[in-house]
C-alpha cells in the first residue's frame, strides 16, 4: 500500500494506531512482526537494509550483508513462522538515483511464499508517477490511500479535543487558527504549534488572561514578520531548496552540521520531486556562499570545496514557517 498526503494529516499516526489495534486483538497477538523505518532518519538509502535487519533480529550487520540476508529471509527459501508488516515512512528519501533500494524493498512482497506486507508513506501523491521508474511503480501496487488536508471543522475539533479541561482559549481564537491553517495546508501540527505559541505569549503577560483572537494574530504576525523567516521567503527557489535539503540532512543524522556534498545529494532528490532542473556543483557552491552572506547558514572556514562543512543559522521551524504562507 502507498499512503500519501500533505504533512500533518495523520498518515503515520493512523498506521500505528491500526497496528496497535491489531496487536490488541488476542487472536492476532504475536502473529506478525512489525518493523518501521523512516527514510529521513537514514544517513543514506542503503542503510535501510541494516535498520530493517536489526529490527527483525537485533543483529547489526553491514548494509550489503543485510540486503543479502533480507532477500533470503523474504523469499521462499525459508519457511517463516511469522508474517512481517514493514512500514517505510518518508519513502521518497530512499529513492536514490538508481532506485535500487526502494525497488528491492518493494520486490519482497512479490516473491513466492513471501509473508511480508510493505506500507510506504510520503507527502507526494504522485511520487510513483513523477519520480519512480515503471518497474518500481508496478511493484508498489495499486492499493493507494490519500489523506486529504484537514478541513476547518476537523482542525477545530482536534484543537478543542486537546483543550479539554482547559478554558483559557476563546472559541473564536480556536476558530481563527483552524481557518488560517485549513486555508493553507490543513496541517494539524501547524495548528497546534500556533496554539502553543499563543499560550506561551499569554503566560509571559498574565497566566489568568483569556487567549483571544488578538493573541493569535500576534503569533501569526510574529511568525511571518520575523527577520529570518522574511529572509528565507525572499530567497530564490533553489536557495529555498538548499535550506530544505540542509534541514533534512541535519534532521536525519541528528548532527547540527553537514557538508555541502551531503546537502547536494539531498538537493538532487528535492529537485527530482519538484520537477526542477538540477543545478551543478559550482552553482550549489555559489548558493552556499550567498546564503552565508545572508546570515542564513554558517560555512567552515579555510575550506572552499564541496566537502566544506555547513550548518543552519536558522531553526528548522523558521524554514517550515517561511515556506508555509500563513498570510495568504
Amino acid at each position: 500500500m502507498y499512503i500519501s498526503g500533505v504533512p500533518g494529516t495523520g498518515k503515520t499516526a493512523t498506521v500505528k494506531r491500526v497496528i496497535d489495534s491489531i496487536n490488541a486483538d488476542l487472536l492476532m497477538k504475536h502473529s506478525f512482526k512489525y518493523v518501521e523505518i523512516n527514510g529521513l532518519r537514514l544517513a543514506n538509502p542503503h542503510q535501510a537494509f541494516s535498520v530493517i535487519w536489526k529490527e527483525l533480529t537485533a543483529e547489526t550487520v553491514s548494509s550489503s550483508r543485510a540486503q543479502t540476508l533480507l532477500n533470503d529471509h523474504f523469499s521462499n527459501k525459508k519457511v517463516k513462522e511469522l508474517s512481517t508488516i514493514l512500514l517505510v515512512d518518508e519513502v521518497d528519501h530512499i529513492c536514490n538515483r538508481k532506485q535500487d533500494v526502494v525497488y528491492n524493498i518493494l520486490d519482497w512482497p512479490s516473491q513466492t511464499g513471501s509473508k511480508v506486507v510493505v506500507i510506504t508513506i510520503a507527502n507526494t501523491m504522485d511520487l510513483p508517477e513523477r519520480a519512480l521508474r515503471g518497474c518500481v511503480t508496478s511493484r508498489m501496487g495499486l492499493t493507494r490511500l490519500v489523506f486529504k488536508p484537514y478541513t476547518f471543522q476537523q482542525l477545530q475539533e482536534i484543537i478543542m479535543n486537546r483543550l479539554i479541561g482547559n478554558s483559557s482559549f476563546d472559541p473564536d481564537a480556536v476558530q481563527l487558527v483552524a481557518r488560517k491553517v485549513a486555508a493553507i495546508s490543513g496541517d494539524a501540527r501547524r495548528a497546534l504549534d500556533i496554539c502553543r505559541r499563543a499560550i506561551d505569549l499569554v503566560k509571559s503577560e498574565d497566566e489568568s488572561q483569556l487567549i483571544t483572537i488578538n493573541h493569535v494574530n500576534q503569533v501569526l504576525n510574529a511568525i511571518l514578520s520575523g527577520v529570518r523567516v522574511t529572509a528565507i521567503r525572499c530567497c530564490c527557489l533553489f536557495k529555498q531548496f538548499f535550506l530544505r535539503a540542509l534541514r533534512d540532512v541535519t534532521s536525519s543524522t541528528g548532527i547540527e552540521h553537514s557538508t555541502i556534498d551531503s546537502v547536494y545529494t539531498q538537493l538532487k532528490s528535492i529537485c527530482l520531486l519538484e520537477g526542477e532542473e538540477l543545478p551543478n556543483e559550482q552553482q550549489v557552491l555559489m548558493m552556499a556562499y550567498r546564503l552565508r552572506d545572508s546570515g542564513l547558514i554558517f560555512l567552515e572556514k579555510k575550506r572552499w570545496d564541496i566537502f566544506r562543512k555547513v550548518s543552519l543559522n536558522v531553526s528548522p521551524e523558521d524554514i517550515s514557517y517561511a515556506l508555509d504562507k500563513y498570510n495568504d
